[in-house]
């Protein structure tokens, strides 16, 4: 499990892909918007693109000059994309530790039962992520760890 360190203090870009004119396609925004990140130096650590919204999660350390860069963001793509800086991400790391759902159920279901709302969850095969109040990461740090470490439950099926 990893601590909250400098790389899990987050902000997340949020962009509402509905486009605004017929004409204009909603890949432009996506496109554009990557395009810019790399013109800025600020790498993503995570992308997630659905139908109508796009979410990367950037670590603090790479926003580099941000309030420039807000105002930049801000200028160039108005209301349809936001910096939320308020999340943090807190992970369980293991091999095979998404074999089924049951861990990425149990870990939703302690973070719920202690009031810690998540914001967003991503699974790869070896890893579980969930995004919450940043505020709220050491208390999620601790009860993730009791909850796979402390519990002594398998964490395979």
């Amino acid at each position: 499990m990893r601590r909250p360190d400098p790389f899990h203090r987050l902000a997340e870009i949020q962009v509402n892909l509905i486009a605004h004119h017929q004409d204009e396609p909603w890949l432009l925004v996506p496109h554009e918007l990557l395009e810019f990140l790399d013109a800025n130096t600020v790498g993503g650590k995570q992308l997630h693109v659905g139908e109508h919204h796009l979410a990367l999660v950037l670590s603090r350390e790479n926003l580099h000059q941000e309030k420039r860069l807000r105002a930049d963001m801000k200028a160039r793509f108005g209301d349809r994309v936001r910096l939320v800086d308020s999340h943090g991400a807190v992970s369980v790391v293991g091999a095979g530790i998404n074999a089924t759902f049951e861990n990425v159920r149990r870990g939703g279901a302690a973070l719920s039962a202690e009031h810690i709302a998540v914001e967003g969850v991503a699974t790869s095969s070896f890893r579980i992520t969930w995004l919450i109040d940043r505020a709220r990461l050491d208390d999620a740090v601790r009860l993730l760890h009791k909850t796979f470490i402390e519990s002594h439950q398998s964490l395979l099926p």
